[in-house]
């Protein structure tokens, strides 16, 4: 994953709210999807759909200080694994792993409870911090 970085995503993956990088002027500006950047198109899903056949969209791969700034913390020990206290459970807490380049995957996490993990809540591909936060909001994390 070091060396490919950003990914190019479908069009059916993006939704409001969707996070990529959009390339204007030769430089990459951030951008949230439905943010009004086409506000100004005749057809702004058909603006879109330009820009991602021509390779101005992007998405960056998820990252661990992402996975940081989404209120898990990283452990001391490992890299790779984080931890975050369950809202709904404060008796239990939550664990999620990282893997890069999992079987040809370039981001694998998997979310489950550190005291039973033989119980898995999710484990798959989860290539950006779109993913990653659609999880989360499905386990209700």
């Amino acid at each position: 994953m070091e060396e490919q970085k950003y990914f190019i995503p479908e069009i059916e993956d993006i939704y409001s709210g969707y996070q990529y990088e959009r390339e204007r002027n030769g430089k990459w500006e951030k951008v949230n999807e439905f943010s009004n950047d086409y506000d100004y198109e005749d057809n702004p899903h058909y603006a879109l759909m330009k820009d991602i056949e021509e390779g101005k969209i992007r998405v960056p791969y998820l990252s661990k200080e992402q996975i940081r700034t989404e209120g898990w913390v990283a452990d001391e020990n490992f890299d790779y694994y984080f931890t975050k206290s369950d809202k709904d459970n404060c008796d239990k807490t939550l664990f999620l792993q990282v893997n890069y380049n999992y079987f040809n995957v370039p981001v694998w996490i998997t979310i489950g409870y550190e005291n039973d993990l033989t119980d898995d809540r999710f484990s798959g591909s989860c290539p950006s911090i779109n993913e990653l936060r659609y999880i989360c909001k499905l386990l209700k994390i």
